[in-house]
């Protein structure tokens, strides 16, 4: 499907047009052919990382580190239900509805796929898609703040920013609620927010509301507005049915074609809006062919993944990849499970042989950035920082026994260029202590770190995955070691450079 992307943070034409897999509903889940959606404050927020002051660290640790997590955007949206989950009872193929996805996003995109218990109402047949898209963002914020405010009937209530999205659905709820309205705004929108129903309106250009000492019981601050308000189905359902009744109607700034979306961003961006930016795609809803013809393939592959990650689980584990995959890439796929070859040792007549055995599961998170976490278990029986060389594993520097670690590693790694990625692993490990008679003798634990670089080669139309890569490994904290095996590792660094990786997996 056609989606605005996002795969960097940046300005308005980091949001690029690109291919991808549509989503697939699950058992619970509905999948809506989106008709129309807006780009909001919170989008361009999200996109450029602009945040208010001292919360740019938040706001990184929230959406995502170098990139927003979620690479699709949009909030909100309007369309027809294009198929259904097998335990959906309250939606059918063909529904006209309205959708706040909050959070979730995925809005910016021909298809959005959403629980059938979340954020979702039948649109009616008055109400038209355009203004039913621009419905749940505003309107649900607004219906938010007047909540915690407690808002009745007859109260004062002053609105800051009253001609944008948030701003133009607190007049208009507000005068719903029988309350006396002061609206601040730019001049050149006086006659707009009048039309909206405020009872008096402050050019904040000429006139500073705070200093005419005017009590206000409650104040709608949305210049300084929180991304997204705490959603709950009802007020969506309450702001369909004021709206087809013409209690509230959402003020629309201008409207966008899903190719022209960096567009719709750039106008966001000015600060200049007056009400919501639309992006509105061609179709409306979806034929019932093709709507049963897609829910059964749903069906049946949702059971095909299930059974596919049972036994992939069962077979082993590797690392992660998808800058390497081009723009348009359908083949790319979220999650793998793989090993490393060097289990293929196990097989080798040894006295120590090292019992190494590698689970890797993993989610890339965008094109770049992926994590995933492996399981490791393996024995050796001479210091992690011996060098290769002729000390390499030679007679007398040994262990007077060997080492039994148990880890698990959480790992992230970062593509940079086409299939080349840096890769950084922290790995928490309990040791067993075994001499030379084979009795255990002490227990200690370690922290193992690993940086990487290698390389992402793709097999099999992407079913499988190799990846090769040198690295440095690092010893950060070591517990206490039995005297005996600590005279030993003592002559060692910490670090060890040029550890080979061959990592191995499966996509699916």
């Amino acid at each position: 499907m056609k989606a605005g992307v996002v795969r960097r943070y940046g300005p308005p034409h980091v949001v690029e047009i690109e291919q991808i897999r549509w989503p697939e509903p699950g058992p619970a889940e509905v999948l809506i052919r989106v008709c129309a959606s807006t780009v909001s404050s919170a989008d361009w927020r999200m996109r450029s990382l602009s945040m208010p002051h001292g919360v740019g660290l938040a706001g990184r640790l929230a959406f995502g580190v170098t990139a927003p997590r979620q690479a699709v955007l949009g909030s909100e949206c309007s369309g027809a239900v294009f198929a259904v989950g097998a335990s959906v009872r309250n939606f059918a193929c063909g529904d006209a509805v309205v959708a706040y996805p909050g959070l979730k996003l995925g809005a910016h995109a021909e298809y959005c796929c959403m629980t059938a218990n979340a954020a979702i109402a039948h649109k009616p047949a008055a109400l038209s898609y355009t203004s039913a898209a621009a419905l749940a963002f505003g309107g649900t914020t607004a219906l938010d703040c007047f909540r915690r405010g407690a808002l009745e009937a007859g109260e004062r209530v002053l609105i800051n920013g009253a001609s944008g999205t948030v701003g133009s659905a607190m007049v208009q709820l507000a005068v719903a609620a029988v309350a006396d309205v002061t609206a601040v705004c730019s001049g050149a929108n006086r006659q707009l927010v009048q039309q909206l129903g405020a009872t008096q309106v402050v050019d904040y250009t000429r006139t500073d509301f705070a200093s005419e000492g005017i009590r206000y019981p409650v104040i709608g601050d949305t210049v300084g507005n929180a991304p997204y308000a705490r959603m709950r189905v009802e007020d969506l359902r309450t702001l369909v049915a004021m709206a087809t009744d013409g209690r509230f109607t959402p003020l629309i700034d201008s409207r966008f074609s899903l190719d022209d979306i960096a567009a719709a961003h750039a106008r966001v961006e000015t600060g200049r809006k007056c009400g919501s930016v639309l992006v509105c795609q061609r179709h409306v809803a979806a034929p019932c062919a093709a709507v049963t013809m897609l829910s059964n393939r749903v069906s049946k592959s949702i059971h095909m993944r299930t059974v596919v990650f049972a036994l992939a689980v069962m077979m082993a584990s590797p690392h992660q990849a998808r800058a390497q995959y081009a723009a348009q890439d359908s083949t790319f796929k979220r999650y793998f499970v793989g090993s490393t070859l060097f289990m293929l040792a196990n097989l080798v007549p040894d006295n120590n042989p090292p019992e190494m055995t590698y689970l890797n599961v993993g989610y890339r998170i965008t094109g770049h950035d992926v994590v995933s976490l492996e399981f490791k278990t393996w024995r050796y029986g001479w210091p992690i920082g011996i060098p290769y060389g002729s000390k390499f594993e030679a007679e007398g520097e040994g262990f007077p026994g060997h080492i039994r670690e148990h880890g698990v590693s959480l790992n992230y790694q970062r593509f940079f260029r086409k299939r080349w990625f840096g890769q950084v692993d922290v790995m928490p490990a309990w040791q067993t202590f075994v001499d030379d008679s084979d009795v255990k003798i002490d227990k200690g634990f370690q922290v193992f770190n690993t940086y990487s670089i290698g390389y992402h080669v793709r097999l099999f139309r992407d079913r499988v995955f190799f990846q090769p890569s040198i690295a440095i490994t690092h010893r950060p904290y070591q517990s206490r070691m039995p005297d005996a095996f600590k005279q030993v590792d003592d002559r060692w660094p910490r670090f060890f450079y040029g550890q080979p990786g061959l990592h191995f997996g499966f996509n699916f």
